[in-house]
């Protein structure tokens, strides 16, 4: 199967022609043309836009092991598709408009294998029935497209904007796990005619070692950003599953549920999230910069981190969910948060939030109070109360 010759053209949709040159691990898909894109078709003057497509896929390396069988049996059949597939290709290319490029520089990529293992049977007699399950699974996904888009200076648009940047995917597995079955019943008994229809099933999603980032620079003749987000997810996995059933009378039931399996403190999905932004700004001379970090580090706990960066100077926030505590009441649940934010010359602000809720029918309001205590190397030297009020350790005091 890898060194199928392929067809020279292949037409999609009646619009889009895609070129195809060499065989097997060395095909190269081309489409290069210009498409017309309608947006609102239903409006009596619908906006058409011109678009240049000139794109480039080259197979680096592929293979195809799946084999699908189907055998009848007595009343019906019965099916199986197993088997892997793996592909590797290289990406380039460019979609333009009239206002807007978009270039898929070279280096951009995808690799992925494919592991297939489903089968079903259908049979039907005086009733219909059909059962399906199967496990798919996507291994050593790697994927990166290195992009640029810009505008397209114009009378209206004279100082264009443009990103150069990267977006990046990676994962250990990615599975799917299902089952269903279908089944419909009907008879007649002179003019009385009845029927049902069921459909059950269940379906599982694991995911483990994925990550995905995207980075990259905006600018136009005066100013920039560069900016990066990353997120990171493994050891998560949910399961979706379903009860429907139809009747040719009034009576009908239906359910669906989704739902995570039970985490323990030693097996629970791990999870973090990254982002950096950092900006050029006039009468700045360093550049400003936001840094974000929060990651999952227990069944029950976290923590988060926020870092701006100014002229040399410094501001920190940090914050653990294991500093949240609950006391729950008679009539009351008391909920304290504290967070800690530093500045570059090592001075600390302790926040605490202390939350008060009543249960519901109470002639008690609920509360909120934040207070602050403000230090230097651990030695008090100020407090901050609810209302801004900022006292120091000599008695003076200001107003935020």
């Amino acid at each position: 199967m890898n060194n199928a010759k392929p067809t020279p053209t292949y037409t999609y949709n009646g619009k889009v022609t895609v070129a195809i040159s060499g065989t097997g691990n060395n095909a190269t898909y081309t489409v290069d043309q210009d498409i017309n894109i309608t947006e609102d078709a239903y409006l009596a003057e619908p906006k058409t836009t011109k678009t240049t497509v000139k794109l480039v896929a080259v197979v680096n390396e592929f293979s195809d092991t799946i084999v699908d069988t189907d055998t009848e049996t007595g009343n019906g059949y019965q099916w199986r598709s197993q088997g892997d597939a793996s592909i590797n290709i290289a990406l380039s290319g460019k979609v333009s408009t009239d206002s807007i490029t978009m270039a898929v520089n070279d280096g951009s990529k995808v690799i992925a294998a494919l592991s297939v293992d489903e089968e079903g049977r259908e049979s039907q007699t005086t009733s219909w029935s059909e059962e399906d399950s199967g496990l798919l699974k996507v291994t050593g996904v790697d994927a990166a497209l290195t992009v640029t888009i810009a505008q397209v200076a114009s009378t209206e648009v004279t100082d264009p904007i443009s990103f150069e940047g990267k977006l990046a995917l990676a994962a250990e597995l990615l599975s799917m796990q299902y089952n269903e079955n279908n089944q419909y019943e009907s008879s007649q008994n002179g003019d009385n005619y009845t029927s049902s229809n069921t459909d059950q099933g269940s379906e599982t999603i694991s995911v483990d070692g994925l990550t995905a980032s995207l980075s990259g620079k905006f600018s136009n003749s005066a100013n920039s950003l560069e900016a990066s987000v990353a997120l990171a997810v493994s050891g998560f996995k949910e399961t979706c599953s379903w009860n429907n059933e139809w009747t040719y009378t009034p009576a009908t039931g239906h359910s669906d549920d989704c739902s995570l399996p039970d985490e323990t403190a030693e097996q629970y999905a791990s999870a973090s999230i990254s982002a950096r932004l950092s900006f050029d700004v006039d009468g700045i001379e360093d550049d400003v910069a936001l840094v974000a970090d929060i990651e999952r580090t227990g069944l029950e706990s976290g923590i988060a981190s926020i870092d701006l960066t100014y002229g040399g100077k410094l501001l920190d926030f940090d914050f653990n969910t294991n500093d949240i505590v609950e006391v729950v009441g008679v009539t009351d649940t008391t909920t304290t948060i504290k967070g800690t934010l530093t500045n570059h010359n090592g001075v600390i602000l302790t926040v605490t939030n202390v939350e008060v809720d009543y249960e519901t029918g109470s002639d008690k309001a609920d509360t909120s109070v934040t207070t602050g205590v403000i230090s230097v190397e651990g030695e008090q030297f100020a407090t901050v109360s609810d209302n801004g009020i900022v006292t120091f350790s000599d008695g003076t005091f200001v107003s935020l």
